[in-house]
């Protein structure tokens, strides 16, 4: 026969070192009314044994000012991780919301590749303050792919290598790290190459242009 307990809707478990995988309509629901009331040290309670993709699900699911407020309330909880798992329009709204040293102190724990997807999609400038904010001889390997080639010459200014980024890309490198460059306009691979060799600091080790 049925107890008749009232029926509750629990959240998942931690599962071990991999986190959470999946949401539900109580966690949800609990995460929203933490955001309401601005309870920020439940909020941390909810989120924290997440798996980095199913907080990076949850951003997404927010709008506006909810997943503004999750974002600040949460701190560190929303990692380099978590920004790889999140999709580009989102994860640039908020790297636009938050202070360029945190995004690079977020980047800077991740796989070179992850790191790059975090901050490939963003302008220039914004790519060059989180870069800016890397410690020194942070980065083993690095890569920029078929940047904004910014083809008119008024427009040059805006290209993304330049004498600013190659200082702070000598800086932020390990000595015998890896920089690598790719494009498919032949006026800007002069312009790298032209560049990185004035910068000083690299050596070019291409075999053929």
């Amino acid at each position: 026969m049925p107890s008749g307990a009232p029926k509750r809707e629990g959240f998942p478990e931690a599962g071990g070192d991999e986190g959470l995988y999946g949401l539900t309509p109580a966690l949800l629901r609990a995460v929203g009314e933490a955001l309401e009331r601005g309870d920020e040290a439940r909020l941390r309670e909810l989120i924290q044994p997440l798996h980095a993709a199913d907080l990076a699900d949850l951003i997404e699911r927010l709008k506006g000012e909810e997943r503004h407020r999750l974002v600040a309330m949460a701190g560190a909880i929303v990692s380099g991780e978590v920004f790889a798992f999140i999709e580009d329009d989102v994860r640039e709204a908020i790297i636009r919301q938050l202070d360029s040293r945190d995004v690079a102190q977020a980047i800077s724990h991740l796989d070179t590749d992850d790191a790059v997807a975090v901050i490939e999609d963003l302008d220039p400038p914004q790519q060059r303050e989180i870069l800016a904010a890397l410690p020194d001889q942070s980065v083993q390997r690095a890569f920029v792919l078929f940047p904004d080639p910014w083809p008119k010459a008024r427009h040059h200014k805006r290209r993304f290598i330049c004498p600013k980024t190659m200082a702070e890309f000598a800086r932020t490198m390990v000595p015998d790290g890896e920089l690598r460059i790719a494009t498919d306009d032949s006026g800007y691979q002069a312009w790298i190459l032209e560049h990185v060799l004035r910068q000083g600091d690299f050596i070019w080790t291409a075999r053929r242009p």
